[in-house]
């Protein structure tokens, strides 16, 4: 499924993979999804392709999201489950922070590719293909997350920055080369 977002107050789709459906019903090309809708790929096989402001890209695989913003400077996600693969081009010119939120805390970009996954409860991973990524977990605790690291953490984790380790990219990339990116 791929949207593309063409005003402040909803997203277009583009096309499908799977069963895709927002708010209970299946998703079809031309639909128009607004914000506060959820967003489900969580069928096996299902994912979500996403036009999103500032040049970027997302998908959605394997599970929920929330749009909870919409808007060319600051867009917000919520990913309730599943795994989210984004890019977001740099743009010298205008600042622009993509987040994305889940249960333990939120993720801030302003030009990178990452994947964060929310496949356990209590649990958030990050990983960073090319950039940086500003971590920061509901307990206060907060980190940056460089190019070639991944970080897994809890809501009440007292320190990321310890957590932070390096990882083979391979894979993350290979979803991003399937993107066309």
């Amino acid at each position: 499924l791929s949207l593309s977002v063409f005003s402040q107050d909803y997203a277009l789709v583009k096309s499908i993979n799977g069963l895709v459906t927002s708010s209970g019903k299946p998703l079809k090309i031309g639909d128009k999804v607004k914000i506060g809708q959820l967003v489900d790929a969580s069928k096996k096989g299902s994912y979500i392709d996403l036009k999103i402001q500032g040049k970027g890209k997302m998908r959605l695989v394997s599970g929920v999201m929330r749009v909870k913003r919409i808007e060319s400077s600051a867009p917000v996600y919520e990913l309730i489950k599943g795994k989210i693969f984004t890019y977001l081009k740099p743009d010298r010119k205008k600042e622009k922070r993509l987040r994305i939120y889940t249960a333990e805390g939120s993720f801030a970009v302003r030009g990178t590719k990452f994947a964060v996954v929310k496949e356990k409860n209590y649990r958030s991973i990050l990983c960073v293909c090319e950039g940086s990524v500003e971590v920061k977990n509901n307990y206060g605790a907060s980190g940056v997350v460089f190019e070639n690291q991944e970080v897994e953490f809890s809501g009440v984790d007292k320190n990321i920055s310890n957590k932070i380790s390096s990882r083979d990219m391979s894979e993350l990339r290979g979803m991003f080369k399937k993107m066309g990116l």
